[in-house]
C-alpha cells in the first residue's frame, strides 16, 4: 500500500474513532475534533466562552483553572473556567536581560502544565513556562511549582503560590537544529516535551520555517537541565513559518498552534499530527473575524479553547 493509502486508512481511523466537541453542551470527557472538522472551515464554529480576561502573553489549564502568564512572567492570573470568574493572582519577581538578538529575553509566550507533581502531596502539576534565548543561544523553560489553599466557603482553591523549582536549557540554536525562540508543550499521555522553534540565521534556505522536535521530560528534581542535539528524539518540519507562533497545546496526538495577529495581515489556528509528522488543518481565523492575538491555547471539556486580550473562544461543531 503507498504511503498516501496509509495516511488515508489513518485519518479514516481517527476520524470515526474521535467524537467531536459539542456546542451546546460542556459535559467534561470528550474527545477532540474529527480530522473533518479540521480540515472544513466551513464546519467549525468559533464562539465566545468568556469575556473580562486580564491581558497575558500565554495560558495553561488544569482542571477547572486558568493560569494567564503575563509577558515577563511577574504575573499569573488564575480564572476559574467552570465558575467563568477571576479567582486570583500570583505575584513574581519579573524577569529582565536581553536575548542574544538583542530583544527582551523574558517573553512569555507558551506556557503548559506537565504530567507530574513536585511532589505526591500538590495538587498541581509543574507549570512550564518558555523564555527566549540567552546570549549562547540557548532558550529556555521554567518549570514552577504551583501551590494552593482550599477554600471550603467556596468549595475551590482561591489562593495559589508559584515557586521555581527547574530551568531546562535547550541546545544552542543552530541552522541544522532550529531551536530558536522556542516554545514547548508536552504530551499529557506520553510525558514528553514538544518544542516547535525556528532557525533564526536569517539567509539560510530554512530561516524562519517552523520546526518540531521532540525531547524526554527530565527530572523535575535536578534545578538546572543543559539539554544537547543528542537528546533531540525526533524533529520534521512543517510547511509553514514559525515567525509569530505561540500558544501551542497538545491533545490525542495533535498539537495545536495559534500563530499572527491582525496588523501582520494574517491569524491562524494549526493542527499538526505528531505521528504522520504534518500539518493537516489549518483555521483562517482573520476571516472568521477573531482580529485578536491568539495568546493562549489550551483544551477544556473536550473542546480547543484559545485565549486573546479579554476573552476565551471556544472551537466547537
Amino acid at each position: 500500500m503507498s504511503a498516501l493509502g496509509r495516511s488515508t486508512l489513518f485519518l479514516v481511523f481517527i476520524l470515526f474513532s474521535l467524537s467531536s466537541c459539542s456546542q451546546d453542551s460542556d459535559d467534561e470527557g470528550k474527545s477532540p475534533y474529527e480530522y473533518s472538522d479540521w480540515l472544513s472551515n466551513s464546519k467549525v464554529k468559533i464562539k465566545k466562552y468568556a469575556s473580562g480576561i486580564k491581558g497575558h502573553q500565554s495560558a495553561a489549564v488544569y482542571g477547572d483553572y486558568a493560569f494567564f502568564v503575563t509577558d515577563k512572567r511577574n504575573h499569573i492570573y488564575v480564572y476559574d473556567l467552570k465558575g467563568k470568574k477571576y479567582l486570583s493572582d500570583i505575584t513574581l519577581p519579573a524577569g529582565s536581560g536581553k536575548d542574544f538578538l538583542g530583544y527582551t529575553l523574558y517573553h512569555s509566550n507558551q506556557s503548559t502544565f506537565g504530567t507530574e507533581r513536585y511532589d505526591s502531596s500538590d495538587e498541581f502539576p509543574l507549570l512550564y513556562i518558555s523564555q527566549r534565548a540567552r546570549k549562547d543561544r540557548r532558550c529556555f523553560v521554567e518549570a514552577y511549582r504551583i501551590q494552593a489553599d482550599w477554600d471550603d466557603a467556596t468549595s475551590q482553591y482561591t489562593s495559589f503560590s508559584a515557586e521555581l523549582v527547574q530551568t531546562i536549557y535547550f541546545p544552542a540554536m543552530t541552522t541544522e537544529n532550529a531551536l530558536g525562540n522556542v516554545n514547548m508543550a508536552i504530551d499529557p499521555e506520553s510525558g514528553e516535551m514538544y518544542t516547535y522553534s525556528r532557525n533564526n540565521n536569517s539567509g539560510e534556505e530554512n530561516s524562519g520555517v517552523c520546526k518540531i522536535s521532540r525531547f524526554d521530560l527530565p527530572d523535575s528534581h535536578e534545578p538546572e537541565v543543559y539539554l544537547e542535539d543528542s537528546d533531540i528524539k525526533d524533529s520534521f518540519y512543517i510547511d509553514s513559518s514559525a515567525i509569530n507562533m505561540q500558544g501551542g497545546c497538545i491533545k490525542d496526538g495533535i498539537l495545536y498552534i495559534g500563530r499572527g495577529f491582525s496588523s501582520v495581515g494574517y491569524i491562524y489556528l494549526y493542527a499538526i499530527d505528531l505521528n504522520l509528522r504534518a500539518e493537516v488543518a489549518r483555521i483562517d481565523l482573520l476571516a472568521r473575524l477573531i482580529h485578536w492575538e491568539p495568546e493562549g491555547c489550551f483544551f477544556y471539556n473536550g473542546c480547543v479553547m484559545l485565549s486573546t486580550v479579554g476573552s476565551i473562544w471556544k472551537f466547537v461543531k
